[in-house]
């Protein structure tokens, strides 16, 4: 910025006709001016800051001492710096108890003695917020300003309507240019590693479903039994009222009547056999579902490795969510009600939002809740939510006599806060989850016996082993950080696809590295 210096004297200040503005009038500049009376100065510095100004008259009447003597008007001499001509004007007046009072019809500005009693006028003026919330800024500045100023907040353009005195403007101005200014930004970089191993080993011949679910019956089932028949058969009566009002009474006798009594060896129950045929073989009295037994010898070994990195930038003090999941459905069946027509089938819905207190159960997959909030220059506090989350074998369970199934959830979680410094990596772990099962199945007696007993007998071991471990690095962005680009894609326009005369033989695979798609 350039800075000029005005030097002036009494004489330096004659004004004429063809006198021209200086170009420089709104900017900051140094001005020294000589001693001589207040009113030449306040001309002086009318010119300089391009103002018609006129000065009341009772400021120059003379005024006599007590002495007689007449009493000049003081004198001054200005050096500042780094100063407008209208802000050196007003501190000469505002020091010596006068006052500039502007007068929009004629654009004149008089300049008389201040009336210690009057209020300070009211001004008002729109300030533009640059980074900030115009609403948050204007709850902020009402503390500071008098009972008759108000500021008014305007959403739409972001911009802050003042209507206040000078002294007031110049506190806003100022609380202002320390609030609205951009937000720092950090950049979430986080790593999740985790690792799951399942070994498991099965040897051995299980007879689990040979002796655990035989069913056992006695006799062959077959049973003896004797039929009557009645000629004619029961008689009922049925009555009928006609649309006339009359009752018809008619009965019906059926033309005949059908009962069958069954007996076993013992009467209504107990052993049945088939004593017609003697002891035939395919009449024996004791029966079983038949022989199974399963055979195992093999070893299984599961290594999972998984791993996710999300990163974004995010501003100070604001929380953000990197998540990676997938909504497995739950479904539920709703049974409508019955109508006249009979029975509705039932009404199967997939709920992918199911909740459990605040959370959502079905919502799998890898998230990380972060909120920084940056300490100093080069420290960053954290508060962490990161967590795992994935699906297990589904359980059963018996209710009312029937078999249902429900999904299983599982999940890993952490919650917690640490202060980092800019750069540097958090490790957070211990979710490891260690968890081993041994099984053994034998027959009594036979699965005791040496080397024999190995058919009769099964072993199994399996080991279930997770650790999760989590690296999140935060760093504090700055403006070198991000590389201005250069983009043309407004003024591009989007191509269209042209017109193709495709013969009926076109094929429709897919294309090649010899044959285009269009």
């Amino acid at each position: 910025m350039a800075i000029s210096v005005a030097v002036l004297s009494l004489t330096a200040w004659i004004p004429s006709a063809n006198a021209q503005a200086p170009a420089d009038a709104e900017k900051p500049q140094d001005i020294v001016m000589e001693e001589a009376p207040i009113d030449a100065l306040m001309m002086g510095l009318a010119r300089l800051a391009n103002m018609n100004v006129q000065i009341d008259p009772k400021i120059l009447e003379k005024k006599v001492g007590p002495d007689g003597k007449e009493i000049p008007l003081p004198k001054v001499r200005i050096e500042w710096k780094n100063i407008t001509p209208r802000q050196a004007l007003n501190a000469l007046l505002a020091n010596y108890g006068y006052q500039a009072i502007d007068d929009p019809k004629t654009g004149v500005t008089r300049i008389t003695i201040k009336d210690p009693t009057a209020q300070e006028p009211m001004f008002s003026r729109i300030i533009q917020v640059k980074f900030g919330s115009a609403s948050n800024l204007a709850a902020l500045v009402k503390s500071s300003l008098s009972p008759r100023s108000q500021v008014v907040a305007d959403p739409r353009t972001g911009q802050l309507l003042v209507v206040a005195t000078e002294t007031d403007f110049l506190n806003i101005s100022n609380l202002l240019a320390k609030l609205d200014v951009p937000l720092k930004q950090v950049l979430i970089e986080a790593h999740f590693m985790e690792t799951a191993k399942n070994p498991k080993t099965i040897k051995g011949i299980d007879w689990k479903g040979t002796l655990e679910f035989q069913n056992f019956s006695f006799g062959n089932g077959i049973t003896t039994g004797e039929t009557k028949t009645s000629i004619p058969g029961d008689s009922h009566t049925t009555t009928t009222t006609l649309p006339g009002g009359r009752t018809l009474t008619q009965t019906v006798t059926d033309p005949m009547k059908t009962t069958t009594e069954l007996s076993t060896l013992l009467g209504a129950g107990g052993i049945s056999a088939d004593t017609a045929r003697g002891w035939f073989p395919h009449t024996a009295f004791l029966s079983a579902d038949g022989v199974k037994a399963v055979l195992s010898f093999l070893n299984t070994s599961t290594d999972t490795d998984y791993l996710a990195s999300p990163r974004a930038v995010v501003q100070d003090n604001q929380r953000t969510e990197l998540a990676v999941i997938r909504n497995v459905p739950i479904l539920k069946q709703t049974q409508a009600p019955l109508t006249q027509a009979g029975t509705v089938p039932p009404t199967i819905d997939a709920d992918y939002e199911r909740k459990v207190g605040e959370t959502v159960i079905n919502r799998v997959g890898v998230t990380l809740e972060v909120q920084p909030k940056i300490l100093g220059d080069n420290s960053v506090f954290l508060d962490l939510r990161p967590e795992i989350s994935g699906l297990e074998q589904p359980i059963r369970q018996i209710l009312n006599g029937q078999i249902s199934e429900g999904q299983v959830f599982i999940r890993r979680s952490l919650r917690t806060q640490a202060t980092v410094p800019s750069g540097y990596t958090l490790v957070l772990g211990g979710l490891l989850e260690d968890q081993t099962t041994k099984g053994y199945t034998k027959v009594p007696l036979l699965g005791d016996m040496p080397v024999l007993g190995l058919a009769f007998r099964k072993d199994s071991k399996e080991r279930t082993k997770r650790n999760l471990l989590i690296f999140v690095t935060p760093t504090v962005v700055s403006e070198g950080d991000f590389a201005p680009s250069t983009s043309n894609f407004l003024k591009q326009k989007m191509p269209e696809k042209p017109d193709l005369d495709e013969p009926a033989w076109e094929t429709g695979a897919p294309a090649g590295k010899y044959r285009p798609l269009f």
